[in-house]
């Protein structure tokens, strides 16, 4: 980890607001005109203290198309998961990565990568019969500029007892500065989906200025539902950016949490601590009584692959939302990689 001169956690704050691009899919894709201009411009930016609040434009869509049944198998074919039998869920060619599944009862849900003439784009498949069928994978096209773009690194989240979920992805365009969410009110029906992405490669600042600032490398996102009033879920993930702004907050590699504000549905913000970097692998848990969220990831501290477990809260702080969170290094002599955190009552696993 760099050596800086600042003593105190300080974190960075930004607030994206979204241009939905994109009309209203075949499976009815909610779409709101939020601004009318296609460009990052900022509408104001105010200082106080070490945060900072940034509020700009940006774009989204979504469509959803079958993809082709030619070649393709998509029911499981074993249900009693015998280890000499191939268990499958999208196809057999293996093009398929990186899935995240979510479960309400019977009805099942699951995101996962598919490489298309070598870009990557995002499918989903359900099931209402705990798994034993599933559905025809349905292609997410995300359009940037009235272009289709690649998504990759899908994470999915639901709601305790409920059929809401939430999700999260990437793109690798524009050095990996893209973030999307994805809200889905019914998993058993793919109906009502809302698709929005937020452009973090070039933010000017201040307004309409010429400098710009950006944040790249955006992997291995992780989701957990919050349930408070104004932070329902929260998305973890690695990322770097060159922030600099009344001071040098730029970060290779950092631990980032983006949230949306429930009171402002097409605003994202994203936080992040310059002073932890060189990180990856992140994974989040949360404990639903305290409301307190916990996570662990990888961390580079000198020639060994550390731990670095943490735990936070969202709180209001007038107009800003800012999350608190201990932290702390497990060190052993030995590499520690791609670790995994479990929260039941007061264990943590």
């Amino acid at each position: 980890m760099k050596e800086k001169k600042q003593k105190s956690l300080i974190f960075a704050f930004s607030m994206v607001t979204v241009l939905i691009l994109s009309s209203i899919g075949s499976f009815g894709i909610s779409t709101d005109i939020v601004a009318e201009e296609n460009t990052n411009q900022i509408a104001n930016v105010n200082v106080k203290s070490n945060l900072v609040c940034i509020e700009t434009s940006s774009n989204s869509l979504s469509n959803l198309n079958e993809i082709s049944k030619n070649d393709k198998t998509h029911n499981l074919e074993s249900l009693n998961f015998n280890l000499s039998e191939n268990i499958l869920v999208a196809g057999q060619d293996g093009n398929e990565s990186y899935p995240s599944m979510v479960i309400n009862g019977a009805n099942s849900l699951v995101a996962y990568e598919y490489e298309d003439e070598s870009d990557p784009y995002l499918y989903l498949s359900k099931s209402g019969n705990y798994s034993k069928t599933w559905s025809e994978p349905e292609k997410l096209e995300i359009e940037l500029s009235g272009e289709e773009i690649s998504v990759n690194s899908p994470a999915l989240c639901i709601r305790p007892g409920k059929k809401h979920a939430c999700g999260i992805f990437f793109s690798s365009i524009k050095n990996s500065g893209i973030i999307g969410i994805l809200d889905i009110p019914d998993i058993s029906t793919f109906g009502n989906l809302d698709v929005k992405i937020w452009d973090w490669s070039e933010v000017h600042i201040p307004p309409q200025s010429p400098d710009f600032f950006s944040w790249w490398d955006f992997a291995t996102p992780d989701i957990v539902y919050h349930d408070k009033p104004n932070v329902p879920w929260i998305n973890g993930f690695i990322g770097s950016t060159n922030y600099s702004y009344q001071g040098d907050w730029s970060a290779t590699d950092s631990i980032m949490f983006t949230f949306l504000d429930k009171d402002n549905p097409n605003a994202l913000w994203i936080q992040w601590d310059h002073q932890l970097e060189d990180c990856s692998n992140i994974d989040l848990d949360m404990d639903d009584t305290s409301k307190t969220f916990y996570g662990v990831c990888e961390i580079k501290n000198a020639s060994n692959q550390d731990l670095l477990f943490f735990k936070g809260i969202y709180n209001a702080v007038g107009q800003n939302i800012t999350l608190t969170y201990d932290k702390e290094v497990f060190t052993r002599s030995e590499n520690l990689t791609h670790p995994q955190i479990l929260v039941e009552g007061e264990e943590i696993f």
